[in-house]
């Protein structure tokens, strides 16, 4: 399961692995075991995952391979996930990234580059590269992960297939699945600052188990937070987010004007998301 390779000094001098400045990183097993060091990388392709195996530099100058298939978890940050990020992991044996500014990506794993960068699939096939320092923890198989940290709690009803388990509501070709107890889901979608984006949603998600709790994309007029990413909407309402700007969409059939650059993503605007039902499906559309 677990190889030790020769010494790096060995291995370099053969075109084999190469250090330079990576990033620490500890790789959770099946077994619970962890194994930590710094991301190891291909002299040439600088790639960390190469023929199933993911890589790690020891600090004693050597490296261990350890096949894919026997990794859980890839953490770049020490400590427990809290049980709000394990609430949001995919059913079944899906993926799931967590960045250091609370983002969720669902997608797939692809590779580690130069010892600092993460390649990541998102649902819309798109790959793209982020700085390792970005992120928190990268979820290889969401039902060990569930297992590894004994996590028994509510489970996101997310599926590869973007189907609602809790709603009748199928997913249509171009629509985003926007789970009510997930804080952020992914658009797939990168804008600029001042681009006009246009969104069609429909739908309806509860925020609690009251038979009055329960809203449109526009949320419940009634019933507001403080510790709501868009304190002037009301919870269960539809809201976006670019890097640290959260912003109401709703039922806005005008396009919005996008207020920075960066990846677009789409939540429900409430400060408590573990017991939300339901699901948006939001059509997202340049102008």
């Amino acid at each position: 399961m677990v190889r030790r390779s020769l010494a790096l000094f060995i291995a370099v001098a053969l075109g084999g692995w190469a250090l330079a400045a990576a990033e620490r990183v500890t790789f959770v097993l099946v077994t619970g075991e962890r194994i930590s060091g710094t991301v190891a990388f291909h002299t040439n392709t600088r790639e960390n995952l190469i023929d199933g195996d993911l890589n790690v530099a020891m600090g004693d100058g050597k490296e261990q391979q350890i096949h894919a298939n026997q990794v859980v978890v890839i953490e770049f940050l020490g400590g427990n996930p809290p049980d709000s990020e394990l609430s949001a992991l995919p059913a079944g044996t899906g993926q799931m990234m967590v960045l250091r500014n609370g983002d969720l990506r669902f997608g797939q794993f692809v590779n580690m580059i130069g010892g600092d960068t993460v390649k990541w699939k998102n649902e819309s096939g798109d790959v793209q590269d982020l700085p390792i320092r970005d992120v928190t923890r990268i979820y290889l198989n969401a039902d060990n992960a569930r297992r590894i940290y004994n996590y028994n709690g509510p489970t996101n009803s997310r599926s590869s297939t973007r189907v609602s388990r809790g709603s009748d509501m199928t997913t249509n070709p171009g629509e985003i699945e926007v789970p009510a107890n997930v804080q952020w889901t992914d658009s797939g979608m990168d804008v600029r600052r001042g681009e006009q984006i246009a969104f069609s949603v429909r739908g309806q998600i509860s925020f609690g188990g009251g038979a009055t709790q329960k809203a449109t994309a526009d949320g419940a007029p009634t019933t507001k937070s403080e510790n709501a990413p868009v304190t002037s909407m009301g919870i269960g309402g539809l809201i976006g987010k670019i890097g640290n700007s959260a912003f109401p969409i709703g039922n806005n059939r005008n396009a919005i004007t996008m207020p920075a650059t960066g990846r677009l993503m789409l939540g429900v605007n409430d400060d408590n998301y573990g017991d939300n039902t339901g699901a948006y499906r939001v059509t997202v559309a340049r102008r």
